[in-house]
């Protein structure tokens, strides 16, 4: 009888997906040629080819402009956006309770 192994099967190694763009991007940022492009879209994961770029986050009612290191490889954009309020409890007070007497 087979022993069952109750592992799940892990790949060795993944795809990259690099664009054409970030490519020669990067081969253009290598040869030292200027490239003035700036990540705009929050759906753009950063990679190791275009961390070095600086970006502009926009919140909502202001552009917010980012640099990113090789720490933040695997992340998208728009998780360093602050785009909503902070979650805030009202404080609950007691009632100050006075007594009223009668004559």
């Amino acid at each position: 009888m087979l022993k069952i192994i109750d592992k799940l099967a892990r790949s060795s190694w993944k795809y990259h997906f690099y664009g054409k763009s970030e490519v020669e991007s990067y081969v253009n940022y290598l040869t030292d040629k200027f490239d003035d492009s700036v990540l705009r879209d929050r759906k753009t994961t950063i990679t190791k080819l275009n961390y070095y770029k600086p970006a502009t986050l926009y919140t909502g009612k202001y552009s917010i402009p980012m640099r990113f290191s090789n720490h933040h490889v695997g992340f998208k954009l728009g998780a360093f956006t602050k785009n909503r309020k902070p979650f805030y409890f009202r404080s609950k007070k007691k009632k100050n309770v006075t007594k009223k007497y009668t004559v």
